[in-house]
This record gives structure tokens, C-alpha cells and sequence, in this order.
């Protein structure tokens, strides 16, 4: 009985201590400025050998108060309001994201916030307390409500951005966010529609339907620069890059045919078939030959 009078003491006094100089023995830091009036009663927010008590917190702070009013009951408006979200939390454990003690080292008195603890309605209404961070910028006002389809609640600057979260009506509006991504040469500063060309799942290749002026083959392939000499200008093109012949000797073998205008081939050889350029030049001197003979009949 005597060896356990020393530890019985030492317990006792250790117990006499704790109640009566907490700050010195047991406070893990200082008490953050709202909760100063009661930095010398422990047990105001602590339920004894248990910590903080959710009870004790919810005492002072009604969850459906929480950013609405102040513990004195003033309404809180302006700058100072906060996002009122407390009275939806699936759990109640204030603990959780906050700490009355700033620390052994002054530091931030709230832990993180996990969004874990909103329930299922709220987890993905990202805007009805993030509202005011939405960025001002050409894309968001473009985009799904909904943050979590490119964010991650746990790493927001983690992004994972789709074109199909594109509201209807802005799919189109490529300028709206890659004018800067715009390519300086004259084809593109004549084209308006991004979308002709590209396709948003995969900016290259480009879709540019150049069928429409000339067909390529396994003579003619798509090396745009081969033929477009001028970058700047891709309405410009030559065949005399490749074909061996002078623009005397082409202007001599045209005339036979009846063909004084060979300034743009394309107009009949739309393709490497020398077969189909005829057929397109005979087409061509018939509509012209019928157009002037319905303006005789017409005098």
C-alpha cells in the first residue's frame, strides 16, 4: 500500500494541475480569438477524457445558423457571409474540419474540409458555395454546371476537361477560347468556322474537304506546300513544280483544244485523270458555246 502512496499523489496532483493550469499542462495552443471568453474552462467545449464534444460546439452554433447569424443571433451579410451548407452535412463532427487551438505554432485554427461529408444531393453543387470562385473567363460561362465534371473536389487544379461538356449553342464558338491558337496565315484568317476543318476530339488532322478543288492520288499526295508555295496565301498554287513542262509549251497545247485561259488548272484537272480534265474542258466550251448562243436567240 505504501509504494502505490506516491503514485495516488502524483495522480492527484497531475488531476489538480490539469483543471487548474490547463494552458500549461494540456492546451496543444493558443484558443482562437472567438473563443477567448472561455479559455480558461476546458469544459465549455471538451466533455472530460473525450475531447471535443459535437454537442457542446452545436450548443453554441446551430448548424442552421451557421453563416446566416452570428452566436450573438446579428444577421451576417455582405463581405462576411459564407457559404450555408452546415445544416446539409450527412455527419455531424465538427472536429472533423475544425480545431479550437491554433497549435503548438500559430498556425490555421481549420483543417481541411472534406467534401466526403456533404451528402450525395450536394457533393456535385459545386456552384451554391463556389459561386463567387468561378473564374471570369471565356470558357466557364460555356460549360456544364456542374464543376465535377472536369474538377476533383480533393485537387481542383487536377483537370480533366471534354469538349462535351460544352453548353448547346457555344460547341462551335472555337474562337471564343483558342483565338490566340489561330494560325496567321491567310487561309485561316479567311475561315470563321473552325469546325469546317478540325474536329474537337482531335485538332489534327485537319478535315478540310479539298476535294472540292482537286482530288489527291498516290501522284498528288496531301503535302500542302508542295503546291502552295506561298504559306501565307493558300489560295495560290502551281503545277510547275512537279510537271516538266514551260508555261509557253501548256498555253500551245491548250489553244489546240480551244483553251486560251490556263491560269487555274484546277478548273479542269481535278484530279491527276487526264481523261476526266477533257470531259471537264469539252463540258465547260459547251456551256460557254450555249450561253452565247442564247444571247443571239435573245437580240
Amino acid at each position: 500500500m505504501k509504494t502505490l502512496v506516491p503514485h495516488i499523489f502524483a495522480a492527484a496532483l497531475l488531476l489538480f494541475l490539469m483543471f487548474r493550469y490547463p494552458a500549461a499542462l494540456i492546451m496543444p495552443g493558443t484558443l482562437i480569438e472567438g473563443h477567448r471568453e472561455v479559455r480558461n474552462d476546458c469544459l465549455a467545449c471538451h466533455a472530460p477524457f473525450k475531447g471535443p464534444s459535437t454537442g457542446k460546439c452545436i450548443s453554441c452554433h446551430p448548424p442552421e445558423q451557421i453563416g446566416v447569424a452570428t452566436v450573438a443571433g446579428n444577421a451576417i451579410s455582405g463581405d462576411a457571409a459564407r457559404p450555408v451548407f452546415h445544416q446539409a452535412l450527412a455527419k455531424r463532427d465538427c472536429a472533423g474540419c475544425h480545431t479550437d487551438h491554433a497549435g503548438l505554432e500559430a498556425g490555421n485554427a481549420t483543417r481541411g474540409f472534406s467534401h466526403g461529408l456533404l451528402p450525395d444531393s450536394l457533393r456535385n453543387a459545386c456552384a451554391s458555395c463556389h459561386g463567387r470562385q468561378r473564374p471570369d473567363d471565356p470558357l466557364h460561362p460555356r460549360v456544364a454546371e456542374n464543376c465535377a465534371s472536369c474538377h476533383s473536389s480533393e485537387d481542383w487544379q487536377s483537370v480533366s476537361f471534354e469538349h462535351r461538356h460544352i453548353l448547346a449553342g457555344f460547341e462551335k464558338d472555337c474562337a471564343a477560347c483558342h483565338q490566340k491558337d489561330r494560325p496567321g496565315d491567310e487561309l485561316h484568317r479567311q475561315v470563321k468556322a473552325c469546325y469546317q476543318c478540325h474536329e474537337n476530339r482531335a485538332w489534327k488532322p485537319a478535315t478540310f474537304a479539298h476535294e472540292r478543288y482537286f482530288r489527291f492520288d498516290r501522284n498528288h499526295p496531301a503535302d500542302c506546300l508542295i503546291c502552295h508555295t506561298n504559306a501565307r496565301d493558300f489560295s495560290e498554287y502551281t503545277c510547275y513544280n512537279c510537271h516538266e513542262h514551260s508555261p509557253a509549251e501548256i498555253a500551245r497545247e491548250h489553244r489546240k483544244e480551244g483553251i486560251f485561259n490556263i491560269e487555274n488548272c484546277a478548273n479542269c484537272h481535278r484530279s491527276g485523270n487526264k481523261d476526266e480534265a477533257k470531259q471537264t474542258g469539252r463540258r465547260k466550251r459547251e456551256t460557254k458555246r450555249a450561253g452565247r448562243e442564247q444571247e443571239r436567240d435573245d437580240d
